[in-house]
């Protein structure tokens, strides 16, 4: 009877790791570099700001902003990314879930293919931070968290999308102003990620082989279960 056990529990055990959302439903994308010729953030730890699309298993998804490399009074004034194109992006409705710092909440727009960075890129969705200075602006160690809902059901991969191309520089899958660079403060620049950090969905051939991987505790669960049975 122990050894039934045993065997239910390890292929509960490799199921729970197979098929967790938490295994492959988000992505983290890392804004690491400055695109549009002006003055980036001053720290050479990368990333400055950082955005991550995490499905919350309900057919929602939690956006997770944040800024751990800004310095001093260095603040995203906007950010930007993108919505699948078949979809229409006037359904999607923002809730704050939770903050972490003093700023003044943002507000945000959508439209499909509306928004430039810079001139550069048509972008679906445009979160605005207030400006100016501290303690008002979203700065060094602020974090923001939406939940982002839908008519229907979604995942995080509806944000996987690079911006519509426009302009010379792009297209990107997020987009941010910073203000209040370089070392007197007063200047600006236009920052963008080098990529996407994982893959919002798994792959065919990693499901093939994680059930490959069941057969033989499957079988040997059955054999075992037929001769308790036996007995």
């Amino acid at each position: 009877m122990k050894k039934t056990t045993r065997l239910i529990q390890r292929l509960g055990l490799l199921l729970a790791v197979l098929w967790s959302p938490e295994s492959f439903a988000s992505f983290t994308v890392g804004l690491a570099q400055e695109f549009s010729g002006g003055t980036p953030p001053v720290s050479s730890s990368l990333p400055w700001v950082t955005a991550t699309f995490h499905d919350n298993g309900d057919g929602t998804v939690n956006f997770i902003l944040s800024n751990p490399h800004l310095s001093g009074r260095e603040n995203v004034s906007k950010f930007y990314f993108n919505f699948d194109d078949r979809l229409d992006v006037n359904q999607l409705s923002f809730s704050v879930v939770s903050t972490s710092g003093i700023f003044t909440g943002p507000s945000v727009d959508k439209g499909k293919n509306a928004y430039k960075a810079d001139g550069d890129g048509k972008y679906d969705v445009r979160i605005n931070f207030a400006t100016g200075g501290p303690p008002n602006t979203f700065g060094v160690g602020d974090q923001l968290v939406l939940r982002i809902s839908y008519t229907s059901s979604i995942d995080s991969s509806a944000f996987g999308y690079l911006s519509d191309p426009a302009g010379g520089h792009g297209p990107f899958y997020a987009a941010a102003h910073v203000q209040n660079t370089g070392t007197a403060g007063g200047d600006s620049g236009w920052i963008s990620p080098l990529g996407i950090a994982a893959v919002p969905v798994p792959e065919t051939t990693t499901m093939i082989a994680g059930a490959l991987l069941l057969l033989p505790f499957g079988a040997n669960a059955i054999r075992f279960l037929r001769k308790t049975r036996v007995a």
